[in-house]
């Protein structure tokens, strides 16, 4: 479940990295744009859930990523 709950995030991330593979920055931009934009009660259905796991891979990154920005901002 936890993993779904992030999932989407993640891939939005790494297809806008694909879209447009001239702007390095693409795929954080988009990793900053789910930051700012998420509600107070998907922060806090987040910050339930477990960590992720460690792993590797750009997905897992990306989570990872999401995860520390999510339940540790503000």
């Amino acid at each position: 479940m936890a993993a779904h709950a992030r999932g989407a995030s993640a891939y939005a991330a790494k297809a806008a990295g694909l879209a447009a593979p001239n702007d390095r920055a693409a795929a954080a931009k988009e990793l900053d744009w789910q930051v700012r934009h998420a509600s107070p009660t998907i922060r806090s259905i987040l910050q339930r859930l477990p960590p992720p796991i460690q792993s590797a891979g750009t997905l897992a990154t990306f989570i990872r990523q999401l995860h520390d920005e999510l339940t540790h901002a503000e």
